[in-house]
């Protein structure tokens, strides 16, 4: 029983209360999000789940009024002036239920009680225990409920982590013939340049957040790169490499990221200095986004693009992320559909846990489409020879106002089109085009800095029916959702993560040095303790190392709310105490070894119910059982360290448990096999969070 189980009965309880109780004229209906059933932040004080709504619908109780004291008169005798009459009070609030919160709890007990027995007895047919407690009553109106201690025996018994609780859609075969498919937008660097630290947030947010929709039941979660590939500085840098050419009997292909780096700089100044530089340039780009494949311009571009992959796999190899080039997912899907045999199931027309490449250029022919359709719904025009699109209430600001409004640019008078046409063409492909992907929802995993561009196109691809309910040819409704995060700064300035020489820190740079100082520890503490085992091996040093230092730095990062800027630090990253990587990796590892050491012994564990004798034990039994209320909320909120956290405070229950629960040298045989059961099952979460999902390798040895 997760919460997402319990709102919707929570949700129906309520609504009946208040159909037979309500004095109001227009009493509140609620739903399952609506529900008020919620985790209490002190599970040990207010149960394993709260209703707040007896509070919300109950009459308020009246504050007992405060004696006022009596002015004494002023020095000389003379009375005081009589103070102004104070103000006739307000109104009280009018209640949904003219009664006290704790007679609302009652009824809503008792409600429960009568309505879903199942919740509170138990059932023959599967040997389940009772769930829950008979519900009690809090001050000042909550209604608590907890779990039986049987359940929680049963849970680790026999309880599965749910294959479904996604809370977007019911994805389930009788809500829909084909599954919904969730589109990841992540990482997207530009063409021609390194991955900097500013990327290492959207590709680590973005691929456990498609993870996690995987994990949660989204049968179809394609992830996409959207490359920068498409933009001026193309036109730029291919006419700067047509002049290098010239003079120099060297190719593009013979080129690698930091000559582009550099070619860049140059081509950008003489851009700026040269009118005839800058024409050229300009026709470039228009040249690119025609897609005329046969020419120069877009040989060198091409040349580009191949250089820049080979500078990413790098990097995505180091950080675990699986990629595909968009050919190449085309070419697997095609192959899929021709077997009508899709090997993964968990993705069922997905991505297949690959990273897709699809940069601008990909929409390329897209692009005058859009631009058609939006002249055609009145939401673009032309504004100083460029096609605008303006806010919905343009037309009725002052012309000061219109001065100042900034538009969305969709094409440039020459012709050549920008990034938020790019944007809109891909919104239009992703969503509404039948030959797309027909998404019912797409994220965009970017810095909060492009809040205020995706505001503007996703109005204006709603507007433009692009998206939406029916409001434009084939389109259909879905959720854009930007999913902004906060900035990564340096530790010891406080300022945005930079070099001393103030340029942008390179994220293969970051990874090898958080390898190398993990490695280093490593060796070291081998050197302090020891290796009686002969373990560590120079392989198995390497091996570690690197596990420790990739792992740290994903973790870092995804253990800080995600809009909240943090501060990048090696040491805290890579300390073995707190909410770190190798903190919960030893953790896992100590269990590891905690099972080794039982060796060969034999444990039945075909039981419906184990006993859980003490209070650590039932603790730690209740944080297993939490999991799928967590991976619920982290969907809901799209917050990854809300998994870090729920890790962390797992590990410390682990550790309470263990240090005082024997489980080796425990005697009775039925309390030993528990306590094997609940280790057990530990281990199994922790994979299931940290390697599965955070995408984080776990270690059996350190």
């Amino acid at each position: 029983m997760t919460l997402g189980d319990l709102q919707p009965l929570v949700a129906t309880t309520l609504n009946k209360v208040v159909s037979a109780s309500s004095t109001s004229p227009n009493p509140p209906q609620f739903t399952a999000s609506t529900s008020t059933c919620s985790v209490p932040d002190s599970v040990k004080k207010f149960g394993d789940f709260q209703v707040t709504a007896p509070f919300m619908l109950a009459r308020k109780a009246q504050k007992p009024t405060k004696k006022k004291k009596k002015k004494i008169g002023a020095p000389d005798g003379a009375p005081p002036p009589p103070p102004p009459p104070p103000p006739p009070p307000p109104p009280p609030p009018q209640p949904v239920i003219d009664q006290s919160a704790e007679e609302v709890s009652q009824q809503i007990i008792e409600s429960l009680k009568r309505d879903h027995p199942d919740l509170f007895s138990p059932s023959p047919s599967n040997s389940r225990p009772a769930i829950f407690q008979p519900p009690t009553f809090c001050p000042p109106g909550f209604v608590q409920l907890k779990y039986t201690d049987e359940y929680l025996g049963h849970c680790v018994s026999r309880g599965s982590l749910p294959a479904t609780i996604s809370p977007f859609l019911a994805l389930s075969s009788t809500a829909t013939a084909t599954p919904p498919t969730c589109i990841v937008d992540y990482s997207s660097p530009n063409i021609a340049k390194p991955l900097h630290v500013g990327h290492l947030r959207s590709t680590i947010i973005g691929d456990v957040l498609s993870n996690l929709l995987e994990f949660n039941g989204w049968k179809s979660v394609v992830r996409l790169n959207h490359l920068g590939d498409f933009g001026t500085q193309f036109g730029m840098l291919t006419e700067y490499l047509k002049e290098v050419e010239s003079s120099s009997s060297s190719s593009t292909s013979s080129y690698d990221v930091e000559d582009l780096v550099k070619f860049y700089q140059l081509a950008k100044k003489k851009f700026d200095e040269d009118d005839d530089f800058k024409l050229r340039a300009k026709r470039n780009v228009v040249e690119l986004q025609d897609g005329n494949s046969e020419s120069e311009i877009r040989r060198r571009w091409s040349e580009l693009v191949d250089i820049s992959r080979i500078e990413y796999s790098s990097v995505y190899d180091s950080l675990g992320i699986k990629t595909l080039t968009k050919e190449e997912h085309e070419e697997n899907i095609n192959r899929s559909n021709n077997n009508n045999n899709n090997n993964n199931n968990n993705n069922n027309g997905g991505s297949g846990g690959f990273l897709v490449e699809r940069g601008e250029s990909y929409y390329r022919d897209l692009c005058p489409v859009i631009c058609e359709k939006l002249e055609s719904a009145k939401i673009a025009t032309i504004s100083e020879g460029a096609l605008c699109c303006f806010g919905e209430n343009y037309q009725s600001l002052s012309d000061e106002e219109k001065a100042s409004e900034t538009p969305l640019i969709i094409r440039k008078g020459d012709n050549a089109y920008m990034y938020p046409t790019t944007d809109l063409a891909a919104v239009w492909n992703r969503v509404g085009d039948p030959n797309g992907e027909r998404a019912k929802m797409v994220l965009y995993v970017t810095d909060s800095g492009q809040g205020g561009h995706f505001e503007k196109v996703f109005d204006v691809a709603r507007r433009g029916g692009l998206v939406g309910e029916g409001e434009g040819e084939g389109a259909q409704d879905a959720r854009l959702v930007h999913v902004p995060f906060g900035l990564v700064k340096s530790a010891d300035t406080g300022k945005k993560f930079a070099t001393r020489e103030g340029t942008t820190v390179k994220l293969m740079d970051l990874l090898d040095e958080a390898v190398k100082r993990a490695t280093e520890d490593l060796r070291s503490r081998v050197l302090e303790y020891g290796d009686e085992e002969n373990f560590y091996t120079e392989e198995r040093i390497l091996d570690i190392g690197r596990a420790v230092g990739i792992g740290s730095v994903k973790y870092a990062d995804l253990s800080v709310s995600r809009t909240r800027d943090y501060e990048f630090s090696f040491d805290k990253m890579l300390s073995l105490k707190g909410n770190t990587a190798p903190y919960m990796m030893y953790a896992y590892a100590r269990i590891c070894g905690i099972l080794r050491k039982l060796g060969d012994e034999d444990f039945d564990f075909d039981v419906d119910v184990i006993p859980l004798e003490t209070e650590m034990e039932k603790q730690l039994a209740r944080m297993l059982l939490s999991l799928p209320t967590v991976l619920q909320q982290a969907e809901e909120t799209l917050n990854p360290h809300l998994l870090t956290s729920y890790l962390y405070e797992l590990s410390k229950s682990f550790s309470q448990f263990y240090e005082n629960c024997p489980v080796a040298g425990e005697k009775d045989a039925e309390v030993k096999r528990a306590r094997v059961m609940l280790v057990t099952k530990t281990k199994g979460v922790i994979e299931v969070v940290m390697r599965d999902i955070l995408g984080i390798r776990v270690l059996k040895r350190m």
